[in-house]
């Protein structure tokens, strides 16, 4: 009697947890197995390569691994992983032309350049009080009120961003239909407002010169599309992770990589800006600096190899890609012939086409995700309101979560790499918070309704002539 007892109340106990119909089960993908090891890219804004050479990678595992069991295609294991640094490395090879040009027109000149720009910045000011009374001088009084809360306006914006930026916009153009209106304009008013433009055209030409000297904005951020189109650009090949190494974690030469690219870029450049009267003893200490720099970053190239393409390519080609592109010894070929990757985009991920993303984890192609990173991974303390980040990943799964009712999509990132996930919990313990989902190995589990918020675009990679 006691034990048909504790089985009715086995039963109703069971009977109170919710259930999941097969047909929600059904769905379940999970392909965190068909991809090589996670890497990190640490301090450094590459996640639209790492993305894209994931993405590739496992492309390659598919179409080329899984029908020919050549054990080159296996892009599971982290050496025939597509290296990512290799499309970084083409990548930003303009902007470093750029800046080598830069160094030698206005390098010498830096000083003064420096000087001319603060000068203009602390002049900025007194041309808007210059404005100011010149609109109050003004007999009609709409038109001097008006045009002066303008300009204060406009130099407010100035230090702006977001929602107050667009809050500041929405009340200048008010105030423009006004000042419009009143068909007031005097001369005074004209030469001040000439002198503004005057003055930002000065600002920012000497902001872009001395951005380009300091090698500003050359390493972070870029488009996935356009490094997919350098992968895959006539069939050149796919460097591996094996001959130049991306991961910070793992590889101890790369710890602080952005320090070391900013280190190396200093060197190259102080080499390549050499004087033509420089002398034998400037002219080997500089190169030795540059040497020793292109080895923390191209570890599987000698000092002599280093040197060589150093000294060959110091006129007319971005010396970094060379370096990259002699470390790539054994690159990956497929055969167009076969089967040839193309990339489609899915424009504005969000709510309303996550169907179709669902659609394609279904089928087997995982898919690249751009979405805003600081406000769907990190606790809100830890970024501006006002701040707009995109961050790319890539959606390796789904599973049907049923005490949530939705879908929850494991998406592999390559921000801290397998130790991301202790990043990730202790950046919200440390505001005495719980991680709102889970993450498992380096992958988030996060919920559609989370992720579909802060979406904005996604990526597939497709072979070329099949549905």
């Amino acid at each position: 009697m006691l034990l048909l007892h504790l089985m009715v109340l086995l039963h109703v106990h069971a009977g109170a947890a919710k259930s999941c119909p097969e047909s929600l089960k059904n769905p379940s993908v999970d392909m965190r197995n068909e991809f090589g090891p996670l890497r990190s890219q640490d301090s450094i804004g590459w996640c639209f390569s790492y993305a894209t050479s994931d993405l590739l990678s496992h492309w390659i595992y598919k179409e080329y691994f899984l029908k020919t069991r050549n054990k080159f295609f296996d892009t599971r294991q982290r050496e025939n992983m597509i290296s990512a640094s290799w499309g970084t490395a083409k990548y930003h090879e303009e902007k470093r032309r750029e800046h080598i040009n830069a160094l030698k027109l206005y390098g010498p000149k830096e000083k003064e350049l420096v000087s001319r720009y603060q000068d203009a910045v602390h002049n900025r000011k007194t041309i808007y009080d210059d404005v100011r009374k010149a609109a109050l001088a003004s007999p009609n009084k709409l038109f001097a009120n008006a045009f002066s809360h303008f300009a204060t306006l406009m130099e407010r914006r100035e230090r702006t961003k977001g929602d107050e930026h667009s809050r500041l916009s929405q009340e200048i153009e008010r105030l423009s239909k006004i000042i419009s209106d009143t068909g007031e304009m005097n001369k005074n008013v004209e030469l001040a407002i000439q002198r503004l433009a005057v003055n930002t055209s000065e600002i920012k030409e000497l902001k872009k010169i001395l951005n380009l000297i300091k090698n500003k904005g050359d390493l972070d951020g870029g488009d996935a599309r356009k490094v997919f189109e350098w992968f895959v650009d006539k069939n050149t090949g796919f460097c591996r992770e094996s001959e130049l190494p991306s991961d910070d974690v793992k590889i101890p030469a790369f710890y602080g990589r952005k320090e070391n690219i900013e280190n190396l870029n200093k060197h190259i450049y102080g080499f390549l800006t050499l004087p033509s009267d420089a002398s034998p003893e400037t002219y080997k200490e500089r190169l030795k600096c540059a040497v020793e720099a292109g080895r923390l970053l191209f570890p599987m190239l000698t000092a002599i190899e280093v040197a060589w393409i150093l000294k060959k390519y110091q006129d007319d080609e971005d010396p970094i890609f060379n370096l990259a592109k002699k470390s790539c010894r054994t690159k990956l070929f497929i055969d167009e012939k076969t089967a040839a990757p193309e990339m489609a985009v899915l424009e504005n991920a969000n709510k309303n086409n996550f169907g179709e993303i669902k659609k394609l984890l279904t089928e087997g192609s995982p898919v690249g995700i751009a979405y805003d990173g600081n406000r769907a991974i990190l606790p809100q303390q830890d970024f501006d309101t006002n701040a707009d980040s995109r961050h790319l990943s890539i959606v390796v799964g789904q599973r049907y979560n049923c005490e949530m009712g939705q879908m929850e999509f494991i998406v592999r990132d390559s921000v801290g790499g397998p130790e991301g996930c202790d990043t990730f919990r202790e950046s919200f313990k440390k505001y005495n918070q719980i991680a709102p989902y889970k993450c498992e190995g380096g992958h988030y589990v996060i919920p559609e309704s989370h992720l579909s918020k802060y979406s904005k675009e996604a990526y597939v990679i497709k072979t070329k002539g099949k549905k």
